[in-house]
């Protein structure tokens, strides 16, 4: 029943799984709550309320279960590292990305310290810590672990295939750091060869995915092609039960943007704003989620010259990147050139526009250096050579 709720997550069947994993439960209720079998449902349980943007129920699980496999007799350090590993995820899912990349380092560290670089298992943590460390802007040390991921579930050393689960969110996770880098064509290229895939491996993983590839044609500039897709990843979302998951809502807010890009600002304002309202309103205000609704609706509020709006919003954004690090010296920037394009609005306050003379060289060099064909530092440029801020 546990397996069969395994496969029912990954095919989006939320609710039959939940009901297999229920009746699974019940079975056990009599048993020894060690059991590994019982072990197995737990983690299953989290990682559907994982799926179901039940992040805060997801650690829970992940918490409980660790507590569990120790009393086990033996040594089941290899089990105890996955453990760890879904811990990772956790606290991934829920931005704390300084303890997911320990979770999973801790899950290495046993990996290792018992079997060195032969477990199949290794792999999977592996990335895991990659995946923390790209949200903590350590691009290098990230595509290291990547490759010794791909290696690790590649042992007899041959080129792995892209029809693979590793190797689609191996490259998935490239293509990540290669938007954030502004490299754009590279990024698409990349992601395209892994949504192809992943429709049939994991069609639960499809809608994230589409909005990681919308997010680069908004980038570089084609938001009719970011519309189409942001269209699908959130019917998607909805049709495969989670409606009120914080992503549907990214991507709904996302796909606003996309229509202010192709003339339509009152709807797009519109679904921003209900993006950012839904995400506030969710309780886990401290989230990726909300910084980046946030930096999308003060981009908005600065165009309508709102300037008060966009100061509060992307101050939310920069409380969260000082609090997480979420990208580093990157995701610092970035907020900071939002801040920047603020108080080079007319009607700005003498500390926004202090805050813009003091910041905004230092600013275009990182971004220069980081993501050089981010539309943020073209705007800086064009800011700092006197054509009004965007």
């Amino acid at each position: 029943m546990q397996q069969l709720a395994s496969v029912e997550i990954e095919r989006s069947l939320l609710d039959q799984a939940d009901g297999h994993l229920h009746e699974a439960l019940a079975w056990l209720e009599q048993a020894d709550k060690t059991n590994p079998v019982a072990i197995a449902v737990l983690t299953s349980l989290s990682k559907l309320s994982s799926m179901r943007g039940d992040a805060v129920v997801s650690l829970e699980w992940c918490q409980r279960i660790l507590v569990l496999r120790k009393t086990l007799p033996g040594d089941h350090r290899a089990d105890v590292a996955m453990d760890y590993n879904n811990l990772g995820t956790a606290f991934y899912n829920l931005s704390r990305f300084h303890e997911s990349d320990e979770a999973f380092s801790r899950g290495i560290d046993l990996l290792e310290s018992r079997f060195g670089n032969d477990h199949p298992r290794l792999g999977f943590v592996l990335f895991g810590r990659a995946a923390a460390l790209v949200q903590l802007g350590r691009f290098n040390e990230a595509r290291t672990l990547l490759d010794r991921s791909d290696a690790a579930r590649n042992p007899e050393g041959g080129k792995s295939t892209t029809s693979s689960v590793g190797a689609v969110s191996s490259e998935r996770m490239r293509a990540v750091m290669e938007f954030y880098e502004s490299n754009y064509q590279t990024a698409l290229h990349r992601l395209d060869a892994a949504i192809a895939q992943t429709r049939l491996s994991s069609p639960v993983s499809v809608a994230p995915t589409l909005t990681v590839r919308a997010r680069i044609e908004l980038a570089s500039g084609h938001p009719a092609a970011a519309a189409d897709t942001l269209t699908e990843s959130e019917n998607l979302y909805v049709k495969n039960g989670r409606a009120g998951h914080l992503q549907r809502w990214v991507a709904h807010g996302l796909h606003g943007v996309a229509l202010v890009g192709l003339g339509d600002s009152v709807s797009g304002d519109g679904e921003i704003e209900e993006a950012f309202k839904k995400i506030s309103a969710n309780g886990l205000t401290n989230g990726i989620e909300l910084a980046e609704m946030a930096l999308r609706s003060g981009s908005a509020a600065r165009r309508r010259g709102d300037i008060v709006l966009a100061l509060q919003r992307h101050q939310i954004a920069q409380a969260f990147q000082a609090k997480s690090a979420w990208l580093g010296e990157l995701g610092k920037n970035l907020i900071t050139a939002e801040l920047v394009l603020d108080g080079l609005l007319p009607g700005a306050n003498a500390g926004a526009k202090h805050f813009s003379e003091q910041n905004i060289e230092p600013t275009i060099a990182v971004l220069q250096k980081l993501s050089p064909n981010n539309p943020l530092t073209a705007s800086l440029v064009a800011s700092r050579s006197g054509t009004p801020a965007k």
